[in-house]
């Protein structure tokens, strides 16, 4: 699998007690939130963000017409340990997203990506994002391997 891109900016990890759940959190919001009962590592929760922009989706074309154009929100993230699976509820995964994007204008739509055998693909569950704080939250049931 392909790695984020860039450099790391900030990264925090921290131990999680399955029986109790937690949270590890960037400086600007961005992390994970982890209800009891679903961690199952014996390693500590992280969450690391990259100073690159990942490619984004070209526009439509003659040839791939239903083609979406893609543009960046956040900071790309990378949680671990990666590979881990989660049972229901999931965890929750948590973006600071750029001021501009709070309010999405008509036609435009947000949308998770993660990278699953190097390729990037939309995250299965919707986001929802909190106005008031400027954060993005969506539910995985798995961090990428």
């Amino acid at each position: 699998t392909k790695p984020c891109y860039g450099y790391a900016l900030s990264a925090k990890a921290a131990p999680i007690v399955a029986a109790l759940g937690g949270a590890v959190a960037l400086a600007d919001g961005a992390g994970i939130s982890i209800p009891a009962g679903v961690w199952s590592s014996a390693l500590p929760a992280s969450v690391k963000a990259y100073t690159e922009a990942l490619p984004t989706m070209p526009g439509p074309s003659a040839l791939e017409p239903s083609k979406k154009a893609a543009v960046q929100a956040s900071s790309p993230l990378s949680f671990g340990p990666s590979g881990l699976v989660f049972p229901e509820p999931g965890v929750k995964l948590v973006f600071a997203v750029s001021p501009e994007f709070l309010s999405p204008p008509a036609g435009l739509r947000l949308a998770v990506f993660k990278i699953v055998n190097g390729e990037l693909v939309e995250h299965p569950f919707p986001p929802s994002i909190d106005v008031a704080t400027g954060l993005l939250q969506v539910k995985t049931l798995s961090f990428s391997a």
